[in-house]
């Protein structure tokens, strides 16, 4: 069987009134400081009974002192930790339908979470002992490093890829901005580069918490009651600082 779309009549030679926008509801987002000197930015906007919690650490690429430690460390978050092991943390996430995602910049490193509100008080743990009870099993670093290894050379030939590279170093030089992976990098990295990075950014570091969508009071109060027994800032400055 077919079927006719009607086209809409338009007389597309006459233009489209031009009036002046009269309202724009753009929300507003609140910020406020726990008692753990952690700050909590929330936009509360959305229809829909979704979550995103994303927390994010003054552990960006510019504070290695190794290349690949800070995008390791950041991926790593979900290989394993004190309580759980990878596979009971993905599957954790997976029987409460959230999702999460790691993110690493120049300057920071982000660990995200979608969920929906109803299993807010069941991830909200998992989110706290993913970023603060890694554990770096060595068969873990071992298959994640390789998988990364194995991008690296996929790159290679991408014109895009090359691109950013070059204009990096242009822009850059050598410098925390400009500095760029190479192959050797792949067998100098350790655990333990890991592990140091991971103390001194995660663990005794700087970062704040970001939190949006359709969130109840219930949901807020539960936010800033699991955030305020994750472990305290040491940094008494609640903003960022970059650092020399």
């Amino acid at each position: 069987m077919f079927y006719t779309i009607k086209q809409n009549q338009m007389d597309r030679t006459i233009s489209p009134q031009i009036h002046d926008i009269n309202y724009i509801d753009i929300k507003q987002v609140t910020k406020e400081t726990l008692s753990n000197g952690v700050e909590l930015i929330v936009l509360n906007q959305g229809e829909q009974d979704l979550i995103k919690v994303e927390v994010l650490f003054e552990a960006g690429i510019r504070y290695q002192n190794k290349p690949l430690v800070a995008t390791m460390t950041n991926s790593m978050l979900q290989e394993g930790t004190k309580n759980r092991t990878s596979n009971e943390i993905n599957e954790t996430f997976d029987f409460y339908g959230a999702f999460s995602s790691t993110e690493v910049t120049k300057d920071f490193s982000g660990f995200q979470v979608f969920v929906l509100s109803k299993y807010l008080d069941k991830v909200l743990p998992l989110v706290e002992d993913c970023l603060f009870n890694s554990t770096f099993p060595n068969k873990e670093f071992d298959r994640l490093l390789s998988n990364k290894y194995a991008d690296y050379q996929v790159d290679q030939v991408k014109v895009e890829f090359i691109a950013r590279q070059e204009l990096g170093k242009a822009l850059f030089e050598e410098g925390d901005y400009g500095a760029v992976v190479k192959e050797e990098d792949y067998s100098l990295l350790t655990v333990a580069d890991l592990e140091d990075f991971y103390k001194k950014c995660y663990i005794e570091g700087k970062y704040k918490v970001l939190v949006s969508g359709k969130l109840s009071d219930t949901d807020l109060d539960l936010i800033r009651k699991g955030v305020d027994s994750w472990t305290s800032v040491r940094n008494e400055q609640a903003e960022f600082k970059r650092r020399s």
